[in-house]
């Protein structure tokens, strides 16, 4: 009896190595440290992509690959001989059109789904509201922003909102490693406002830790995101996507989803010409920011 069940324990070893060592396994490279945007959307798609997969023995990681504003990471995806697949939001356009030495474009990478847009807002420990903020332009006041670096969502999102919203003339940018190196500054009142990512500071703003100040529209340059490939051969990239697809089908995923992560437009269907489109918006509005703004 005792062998038989040594036997038994055996053979389920044996099978559990062998299903295991059939799943095939991917990365999606979030070129952002962990608990950014990107990466908490991704994170919570994660499980239910995974549970679908699973049927055809492909299983995806999440894996952060952070520096040089995303290019190191999306650079991994693009340069890997195998199939990698990558999820972030603007900073592909917005980093083509701002750096020559990475010629990285929506011709670079398959496009295999838009993932909704991720809402901006701006806010402010200083100021209480976008009366202040307008209020402290109009009496010729140098107004501040910090932002997570030069040519950043956050970065460009502040300008365009201090010169469309504000209309401010004397701005100052004051650029940061990272979106939580600002938080103390902004706290302080050492810089006016910021603009982040809405599932990041609706914490502190409904703890009144920061004052809400303006949520940003779509058509000033609030984020979205896109769930791409390289552009390796490979059958199971097609698998993934149309899973995906699924998942952005499925009504009730889509709702709590949009509720929790402050995503929007999640389930529509966008191409690589709507990417295309996306490059120029951002090369037009890159285009008319002073080169101070650029270059601080």
């Amino acid at each position: 009896m005792f062998k038989k069940i040594i036997q038994f324990v055996i053979y389920l070893a044996f099978v559990g190595t062998v299903n295991a060592e059939s799943i095939r396994l991917y990365d999606v490279v979030v070129p952002f440290s962990a608990g950014g945007a990107s990466d908490v959307l991704f994170r919570a798609i994660e499980p239910e992509l995974n549970s679908r997969l699973k049927q055809h023995q492909i299983k995806v990681v999440v894996k952060n690959i952070p520096g040089a504003g995303g290019s190191i990471g999306l650079s991994k995806v693009i340069n890997n001989n195998e199939l990698t697949f990558g999820f972030f939001s603007p900073f592909f356009a917005i980093n083509k059109n701002m750096r020559t030495d990475y010629r990285y474009d929506f011709d670079s990478v398959n496009f295999l789904s838009f993932a909704g847009f991720n809402k901006m807002l701006i806010i402010s420990g200083k100021y209480s509201s976008l009366a202040a903020l307008k209020d402290a332009c109009l009496k010729n006041k140098t107004i501040s922003f910090g932002s997570s670096g030069v040519g950043s969502t956050s970065h460009l999102s502040a300008y365009y909102f201090a010169t469309n919203y504000l209309k401010c003339k004397d701005i100052l940018s004051v650029p940061y490693k990272g979106v939580s190196m600002v938080y103390p500054d902004l706290k302080a009142g050492r810089i006016d406002f910021m603009a982040d990512f809405a599932v990041s500071v609706d914490s502190f703003i409904e703890s009144k830790y920061f004052n809400y100040i303006e949520e940003l529209k779509e058509s000033d340059l609030v984020s979205w995101h896109i769930f791409v490939s390289n552009k390796v051969e490979n059958k199971d990239a097609e698998i993934v996507k149309k899973v995906f697809d699924s998942i952005k089908a499925d009504k009730k995923f889509t709702k709590e989803l949009e509720s929790q992560f402050q995503i929007y437009r999640f389930s529509e269907n966008k191409d690589a010409n709507w990417l295309k489109q996306q490059f120029n918006i951002y090369k037009t509005v890159i285009d008319s920011l002073p080169k101070e703004s650029i270059t601080q």
